[in-house]
């Protein structure tokens, strides 16, 4: 790990020794921008009134924190919303865009302009655009699983209402991913509307994390074929430890120090052991190991004398269905 010190600003930026020294001399606004990925979401076409929303993602590579003072949307159509406490290095933050789907019709877009005050005053612009059918509205507006657990299957039906005489058909209903799938139930004709009922079942086979992800709604519109429709929820683990990426901080080498992992179970549990990928990591519980729904445990770090980036391993087991947790835990050790 190198240590780069910019004047203009005083950034201490934590790179790889194989990187490419990065000044911020010409451009001293641009090391927020080196933190986003992704700065411009398309939403495609939704529902009235759907729920949309999508998170813009950045990740700190410094060593000082970095903070969001403000995020001002230039359009009515998005509200935009953040964590205002500061990030540590190697966290991710994040910048929630929501389009105000059921009063903005038609095609929309807005800049986000999302100003840093931490450790230096930055500004970054993000773009979202979308195009929301009037004639189209979900009932309720999004799938929402709510929280599964690891393995649980879990099913919910929506209800997709086209407005107008014209008979309306859903001619099929796509997954972008393999533990999600859907289908038509029926489809009503009235004399001002079409009612789709659609099943959406998750599988036992999802993921940890938030699902997030769309069904893609095609129809026979001969325009706007496509509509995103949105599904929420979340598969919790057993016993998840937070955070489930420890940063140890920034550490001189040869010195130590410690901090705190909690794990959370669904019902009480035991830790029967832990394991660690390096010797300089050491993992103490607080309190003997009784079976209870949380647990706090120590985590001591000593640096090693080499500077870098420092990048392991800490496995916890417990009794709770052999329950293994994982956590990743990085450091930094600068002379």
């Amino acid at each position: 790990m190198a240590k780069l010190h910019c004047p203009l600003i005083g950034i201490v930026l934590l790179i790889s020794l194989h990187d490419s020294p990065i000044c911020f001399s010409d451009e001293p606004q641009n090391w927020a921008r080196r933190m986003f990925e992704i700065t411009e979401h398309d939403f495609g076409t939704i529902a009235r009134g759907a729920k949309a929303e999508y998170a813009f993602t950045f990740t700190n590579k410094f060593a000082q924190d970095v903070r969001i003072a403000s995020v001002r949307s230039s359009c009515g159509c998005t509200s935009p919303s953040f964590d205002p406490n500061p990030i540590k290095t190697y966290e991710h933050g994040s910048v929630l865009a929501r389009i105000n789907s059921d009063s903005f019709l038609g095609k929309q877009g807005a800049t986000l302009t999302v100003v840093f005050d931490k450790p230096q005053r930055a500004v970054v612009q993000l773009h979202v655009k979308v195009f929301v059918r009037k004639d189209v509205v979900f009932n309720p507006p999004s799938v929402n699983f709510g929280s599964l657990s690891l393995g649980e299957a879990a099913e919910r039906t929506i209800t997709i209402i086209h407005y107008g005489q014209a008979e309306w058909h859903v001619s099929e209903i796509k997954s972008s991913c393999d533990f999600l799938a859907a289908k038509v139930l029926e489809t009503r004709h009235f004399s001002d509307r079409t009612e789709c009922k659609v099943e959406v079942k998750s599988s036992p086979t999802t993921p940890l994390g938030r699902l997030g992800s769309c069904l893609v709604v095609t129809t026979e519109d001969s325009a706007n074929k496509q509509i995103a429709l949105p599904v929420e929820g979340q598969v919790v683990a057993n016993v998840a430890a937070y955070p489930s990426t420890l940063f140890l901080g920034v550490v001189p080498p040869g010195e130590s120090t410690s901090k705190n992992i909690v794990l959370r179970g669904k019902k009480p549990f035991k830790i029967t052991s832990t394991e660690v990928s390096c010797e300089c990591l050491e993992v103490t519980p607080i309190e003997e190991s009784q079976p209870k729904p949380i647990h706090l445990l120590s985590v001591r770090f000593k640096a090693k004398p080499q500077p870098g980036k420092i990048e392991e391993s800490i496995r916890i087991k417990t009794n709770l269905d052999d329950t293994t947790v994982l956590v990743r835990a990085l450091a930094a050790v600068i002379d």
